[in-house]
């Protein structure tokens, strides 16, 4: 009687299955669980309409803007023979339209269906700060070098039939390897998908104490059933703790009375008898073996 035993669920049931005992009240709170089924749909509708984070990189668009913004001068004053008033007016030009594409962003093309249902929404981080965009909005890299071509062709100072001027600026254009200054931001997108995910709860709602549970005679649906498993988790939780603490206070008492017991019989009859290191050194062992047994 010293080993407290763990309290048993004393209901059975089954879903689809009349409820045999008496109305059953809720004798605490407890929260009411979630079944699996509905959690994993739950995530798996957080990952279906997920927008992805895109990252706006403002330094390769300066870096490439400031760089073939001078090789363009360099070009039109080595090659072209173009009058430095128009040489530079152009250059200008050239400059302020590249600036303009690279503010707007150049994106990354894929053809990854990862976030198909997103369709061509994306949400851009700029420093801080983002915001939903699509991704229509931007430019690739073609379409950015025909802007630049388009730029180009209008430019009558430069753009001229068979001009060794437009000959070149249109040869510098088409060779321009067009970088891309927006791009998926892959970490952040799974960071925060994980932390949505992580973020689902296996609860929804309370029972409070003194609620009907389930009423005689009912059927077990899925609800009753949700009510009924949360409550026996509860219970088992709860007693689990409880027995845990009983078991721990019971066997410390019966090492205490059995150390006790031994310790009484090696004073009283160890002194009668005379015992040696021998006799001693048994009896050690005995309430060692018997500390690491209980």
């Amino acid at each position: 009687f010293i080993f407290p035993t763990e309290n048993q669920f004393e209901y059975s049931y089954d879903k689809g299955a009349q409820w045999l005992y008496d109305d059953l009240y809720a004798p605490y709170d407890f929260a009411i669980c979630r079944s699996d089924d509905d959690i994993q749909a739950e995530k798996d509708s957080i990952v279906a309409d997920f927008i992805p984070y895109y990252s706006f990189d403002t330094l390769e668009a300066y870096k490439f803007v400031n760089t073939n913004s001078s090789l363009l001068e360099k070009t039109i004053g080595e090659k072209t023979g173009l009058e430095k008033e128009k040489a530079d007016a152009f250059a200008r030009s050239f400059k302020e339209k590249l600036t303009a594409i690279y503010g707007k962003g150049v994106i990354v093309q894929s053809d990854s269906q990862e976030y198909a249902n997103a369709g061509n929404k994306i949400r851009v981080v700029r420093g801080n700060v983002s915001e939903l965009d699509l991704t229509d909005d931007f430019y690739t890299k073609t379409s950015a070098k025909d802007e630049m071509l388009a730029m180009y062709m209008a430019d009558n100072h430069v753009y001229t039939a068979d001009s060794i001027s437009g000959f070149y600026v249109r040869d510098f254009i088409e060779k321009t390897v067009f970088v891309t200054n927006v791009a998926i931001d892959e970490e952040l997108n799974d960071k925060y998908l994980q932390s949505r995910i992580d973020a689902v709860p296996p609860m929804s709602g309370m029972v409070h104490r003194g609620e009907l549970i389930i009423a005689k005679g009912k059927v077990v649906d899925e609800h009753s059933k949700r009510l009924l498993d949360s409550y026996k988790m509860q219970f088992e939780n709860t007693s689990g703790r409880k027995s845990f603490w009983l078991v721990e206070l019971g066997v410390t008492i019966v090492f205490l009375i059995l150390f006790a017991i031994i310790l009484y019989y090696s004073l009283k009859f160890g002194r009668r008898k005379k015992w040696g290191i021998r006799e001693n050194m048994f009896v050690l062992l005995q309430m060692i073996l018997l500390s690491l047994v209980v």
